[in-house]
């Protein structure tokens, strides 16, 4: 089989850049040009702003993503500075998934390989498991001073180690049913961790979307062929 690298930047660069061009041309339209200065340093110091909060929690970074991993659990959070209606915030999203969601993910469409990567790929990976939202906040920041970004991001990342602390595996169960960025797929793959794969299979036949794809066959058709492969080896 012919060995396929892993695309970085995945849904979390297509969600990313949707959300920043998005806010981009509210900015034109509403801020002023000392508006606009600040908005610009603020983004361009955001990162080395978190850095000291990465090595007091532990945390690891890939580019413009946060990850580190927990008894088995790999976590991300994403911060980034935004405009909107006048106000300039730091807003934060964390995720949460096992460490075989994207396994399972991979073999199903035929990139084990992926296996072999750098863990780092499971935060920016093109193929990759988004995860169950357990995190969301957006703080203001009312002067658009770097002080008030240095204060939002330490309440920020506080905040989300506050979290994950105390989570476990039946806490992401909890969140993948709220979730809302790839719901049905989150579903199909933890129904085929626990074994159900007749009701995993049922899943992936009602999705509306593919999600992945790869050599040209979409996740559904790849799963509904991965689990009839497994019904036979189980027979």
């Amino acid at each position: 089989m012919k060995r396929i690298r892993p695309h970085l930047y995945s849904g979390y660069k297509d969600y990313y850049c949707r959300w920043m061009k998005q806010a981009d041309i509210c900015e034109k339209m509403e801020m002023t040009r000392e508006q606009q200065r600040k908005l610009k340093e603020l983004k361009s110091s955001l990162m080395k702003t978190v850095h000291p909060y990465i090595k007091r929690y532990g945390w690891k970074k890939k580019d413009f993503m946060i990850w580190f991993i927990r008894d088995e659990l790999f976590f991300s959070l994403l911060l980034s500075v935004e405009e909107k209606d006048g106000q300039c915030f730091l807003a934060g999203r964390g995720t949460v998934k096992p460490l075989w969601s994207d396994e399972i993910l991979w073999e199903i469409l035929g990139m084990e390989e992926n296996k072999e990567e750098p863990l780092s790929l499971r935060s920016i990976g093109a193929f990759t498991i988004y995860g169950a939202e357990i995190y969301k906040s957006n703080d203001e920041l009312p002067e658009w001073e770097s002080f008030e970004l240095k204060a939002a991001v330490e309440k920020v990342t506080a905040d989300f180690q506050s979290v994950v602390q105390k989570m476990n595996i039946d806490d992401f169960y909890c969140f993948a049913k709220e979730t809302i960025y790839q719901r049905e797929l989150l579903k199909c793959i933890i129904l085929i961790y626990q074994g159900s794969c007749e009701d995993a299979a049922a899943v992936a036949a009602a999705m509306d979307s593919d999600y992945f794809s790869n050599e040209g066959q979409g996740f559904r058709k790849r799963a509904l062929e991965y689990m009839k492969e497994k019904s036979v080896q189980r027979s």
